[in-house]
C-alpha cells in the first residue's frame, strides 16, 4: 500500500498544494513550526478520519486565509478544508478525500461519500510514531484501548460496527443509571436488562477480537523489545486485561449478561456501568530477577519508549499478515527522544519491512544514512514545500 500524492487545502498551517511521494521513503525537513507534522497529520486524517494531535476537528482548519485563500464563496457549499490522496494497492488505485465543513467531517472513496465508518477504515492503513509514545505505556487505559481499536478497524471487517453499537448502548445505559437517583423500579430493571443484552452481544465480539489481536502482537513483542532495548537485562511481556475473560478465553454472551446483572446494585449506586469491555486494557510487565512489575508504574522513560516502539513494530507485522498490505509509516521527529543505541536498533528493524515511510526531522534524518536510503527529500518553510 502506497500513498502516491497528497492534496491539502485550508488545512492547519499548510499552503494549498499537492505533495508527491515518488519513492518509498520521503524525508520532510524544516525548522520547528513550519508544517512538517501537519503533513503527517493530513495523511493520518485520510486513514482514520481524525487527528493524532487533537480531538477538536475545528482545529484542523487553517486560520490564515492569506496563505490558503477561500475554498469557495460564502454559501457555495465549499468545505472549510479538505485533504485528498491517491493510494496504490495490490488490487489497483483509489482516491480518498476527507472534508471538514462547519466542524463536521465527510469522507469519500473515489468521489462517493462513505456513510459507514466501517467501510472507510482500511482504505489507507497507517501507523504513526511520535515523541509522545510514552503515553501508550504510562497513560490511561483508554489510549491503549484506542490503539487496539484502530488496528482492528484497519484489519477486521465488521469490528467497527460492533464497537460503535456497544458504545451507543453503553451511553444509553449510563444515562439511564444517572437518571435513577440511585434507586430502581421494575421499569428501570427491565430497561437495564434490555441494554445488557445489547452490550453482551456486541461486547462478546469486541473482547474476542481484542484478545486475538493482543495474542498476535504478543508473539512479536518480546523479541522486538530485546532488539530495541539492546543489552536490556529485563524481559517484557504483553497481556490483554479484561473483566470479560475467564481463564484464557472470552465469556459467552449469556455469561456476560449474568455479570452485568450481578452489578446492578453497584451500578445504580455509582450511576455508571462498572463492568464491560469499555474497561479493557493492555498490560506491559517487566520481569527482572524473577520478579514481575507493571511497566505503567515501574518502567523508566527509556524502557517505556522501547516498549512503545516494540509494540508499534509488532503492529506493522500483524497488519501486514492480516491485510496482506504494508501499512504506511509516519515518523514524527522520533530521533529527538531516542538515544543512539535505540535509534540504530529501531532503524534496523524498520528496514526489515517494505512499508512506505514518511519521516520528519529538522535536518537530514539519521535514518536515511543508516542504510543509505534513497529518499525523496521535501523541504518545508512556512507551510510550503520545495523538493
Amino acid at each position: 500500500m502506497r500513498l502516491e500524492r497528497l492534496e491539502v487545502a485550508g488545512f492547519r498551517n499548510l499552503a494549498n498544494q499537492v505533495l508527491p511521494f515518488p519513492k518509498r521513503v520521503t524525508s520532510l525537513i524544516g525548522r520547528n513550526g513550519q508544517g512538517k507534522t501537519s503533513v503527517l497529520e493530513a495523511v493520518y486524517l485520510l486513514a482514520h478520519a481524525k487527528s493524532f494531535r487533537s480531538s477538536r476537528i475545528r482545529e484542523l482548519v487553517s486560520w490564515d486565509k492569506e496563505k490558503t485563500g477561500d475554498l469557495g464563496s460564502k454559501g457555495s457549499g465549499a468545505p472549510d478544508c479538505f485533504v485528498a490522496g491517491t493510494v496504490a494497492t495490490a488490487v489497483g488505485e483509489k482516491r480518498l478525500r476527507c472534508e471538514i465543513r462547519g466542524g463536521k467531517r465527510s469522507v469519500f472513496l473515489n468521489e462517493n461519500r462513505i456513510q459507514s465508518a466501517g467501510s472507510f477504515y482500511g482504505q489507507l492503513n497507517c501507523l504513526v510514531f511520535t515523541p509522545d509514545e510514552l503515553q501508550l505505556v504510562k497513560g490511561l487505559p483508554a489510549g491503549r484501548r484506542s490503539f487496539l481499536d484502530r488496528l482492528l478497524a484497519m484489519s477486521s471487517h465488521g469490528y467497527v460496527e460492533h464497537l460503535v453499537a456497544y458504545q451507543r448502548a453503553l451511553k444509553h445505559r449510563n444515562k439511564l443509571l444517572s437518571q435513577t437517583g440511585g434507586t430502581s423500579s421494575s421499569g428501570v430493571r427491565q430497561a437495564l436488562a434490555a441494554w445488557d443484552q445489547v452490550l453482551a452481544e456486541h461486547g462478546a465480539h469486541v473482547v474476542q477480537q481484542r484478545l486475538q489481536l493482543t495474542q498476535a502482537l504478543a508473539e512479536q513483542f518480546s523479541a522486538r523489545y530485546q532488539r530495541v532495548a539492546a543489552g536490556a537485562k529485563e524481559t517484557v511481556t504483553l497481556r490483554f486485561l479484561s473483566q470479560c475473560l475467564e481463564g484464557t478465553g472470552p465469556l459467552a454472551p449469556a455469561e456476560l449478561v449474568k455479570r452485568y446483572q450481578e452489578r446492578w446494585e453497584s451500578d445504580l449506586r455509582r450511576r455508571t456501568t462498572t463492568f464491560g469491555v469499555h474497561r479493557d486494557d493492555l498490560g506491559f510487565f517487566l520481569e527482572s530477577n524473577k520478579r514481575e512489575h507493571p511497566a505503567r508504574s515501574s518502567a523508566s522513560q527509556g524502557q517505556a519508549r522501547s516498549i512503545a516502539l516494540s509494540l508499534k513494530l509488532s503492529a506493522i507485522q500483524v497488519l501486514r499478515e492480516r491485510t496482506e498490505e504494508d501499512p504506511v509509516l509516519l515518523l514524527d521527529d522520533v530521533e529527538s527522544e531516542l538515544d543512539a543505541g535505540r535509534q540504530q536498533a529501531f532503524y534496523d528493524l524498520l528496514h526489515e519491512f517494505s512499508s512506505q515511510i514518511i519521516i520528519t526531522s529538522t535536518d537530514r534524518s539519521k535514518f536515511l544514512d543508516a542504510a543509505s536510503v534513497d529518499a525523496h527529500v521535501i523541504e518545508i518553510h512556512e507551510g510550503r514545500i520545495s523538493s
